[in-house]
């Protein structure tokens, strides 16, 4: 079993790269070590926080986090085994479900549902400005996951 730690900044001018680290354990519960060869895992050419990582139906691994690359909003890595990850990529929101953000910021939980649909909670800015949270269900676009 393989988790995200914790983030640590590692500066590089003019902005901060923060990666995220990787530790396994046996079980749940732990204890977890840490995976010092591979840290720090680098999802996003610039920083990465506040990662949710879930194992998805088909057994591979999917981290939802925030990132600076001016999307509006949050990006997702894919993982066979939880300890390689592919760059992450910005997510793409159904507009009819968004309407009302800004800008959507901190991934909170990504909950399996059915037949590979997801809901996801998060935390946005809406078009006056205040911070709020939001909920989306998505169905994953597994001819993206593959690519």
């Amino acid at each position: 079993m393989a988790g995200i730690l914790r983030q640590r900044s590692y500066p590089t001018p003019p902005n901060p790269l923060v990666g995220v680290g990787l530790a396994e354990a046996k079980q749940l519960s732990g204890p977890w070590t840490r995976c010092s060869e591979r840290n720090p895992v680098l999802l996003h050419d610039t920083f990465v926080e506040n990662s949710v990582v879930t194992k998805l139906q088909d057994g591979r691994y999917l981290a939802l986090y925030d990132e600076s690359g001016g999307s509006g909003s949050f990006s997702a890595a894919w993982s066979d085994d939880g300890l390689h990850w592919s760059k992450g990529q910005p997510v793409v929101w159904p507009n009819e479900q968004t309407k009302w953000v800004q800008t959507i910021r901190t991934p909170l939980c990504f909950i399996a549902e059915h037949n590979e649909t997801y809901t996801v909670f998060f935390t946005a800015m809406d078009t006056s400005g205040y911070g709020c949270v939001g909920k989306l269900r998505l169905k994953l676009n597994k001819e993206r996951i593959d690519d």
